[in-house]
């Protein structure tokens, strides 16, 4: 009887060390290099000295695949990241309210295509578009607005070509009525820009070139068949008398 209880026993053990070798190896280790010194595996950094985790995710030889979790140094979220393949990904910035401060995609480790900003209230304030890294495209800036209060309103648009402001630019009142509106040539105001009113009529309006006002411009004081007016040289208020002067000589 007792060399029966002995052997089953023995049994039990043997059974559970054969459990704990197969769950052992099954589960995979955390940081490994492979021999190249290539992360491979399931990854999980801390930041210095602390115990706190900053990222958890998957590498193959170097290369970050699937889903990525980053903390602050807090331990609130601060971005998703999912890894398409080496060249695309898409992220997701968080505040540390919690809110979600960006989102956009990466091409070539650049942005690329649209990318949205909010502020730490969750409301949207910034529409841009980019290629490899480069904002192209319509850019949008928008009034600070709660969901609840219907879509988000343009306070400003432009286009920008290469990195650089080009073409049509114009600025909104909140309920949608033009502000102000010009042209831009390769990032500077060039050409006539016109200030207006909330009540639509025109405040201000003259010419630029290279940013600095020049010629003549028209202060309407809301008053549209009535104005005054300022004669500028590269940016330069400049007297009838001087005019008078340069004209003789």
């Amino acid at each position: 009887m007792i060399v029966r209880l002995l052997r089953f026993v023995l049994v039990v053990i043997l059974m559970l060390n054969i459990c704990l070798i197969q769950s052992q190896g099954s589960a995979l280790p955390l940081n490994k290099l492979n021999k190249r010194d290539q992360k491979i595996g399931q990854w999980k950094v801390f930041y210095d000295n602390s115990s706190q985790l900053r990222y958890v995710g998957q590498f193959d030889k170097d290369v970050p695949v699937g889903d990525f979790i980053y903390y602050y140094p807090t331990g609130d979220l601060s971005a998703k990241m999912e890894y398409v393949n080496d060249s695309i990904s898409y992220v997701i910035h968080y505040h540390d309210n919690g809110n979600v401060m960006g989102s956009g995609k990466f091409l070539y480790k650049q942005k690329d295509s649209t990318w949205k900003v909010y502020n730490r209230q969750g409301q949207l304030i910034l529409k841009s578009f980019y290629e490899v890294g480069i904002a192209n495209g319509l850019q949008q800036v928008f009034y600070p607005t709660d969901r609840s209060e219907g879509p988000s309103v343009v306070m400003e648009k432009y286009y920008m070509v290469n990195g650089l402001i080009d073409g049509k630019w114009q600025q909104f009142f909140k309920d949608g009525s033009i502000k102000a509106k010009g042209i831009y040539s390769e990032g500077s105001k060039s050409g006539e820009f016109v200030y207006f009113l909330e009540d639509g009529t025109i405040d201000t309006r003259g010419s630029y070139i290279n940013n600095l006002k020049h010629g003549k411009w028209y202060y309407y004081a809301g008053e549209n068949n009535n104005s005054s007016e300022i004669n500028y040289i590269d940016g330069e208020p400049i007297e009838e008398d001087d005019l008078n002067n340069s004209d003789e000589e």
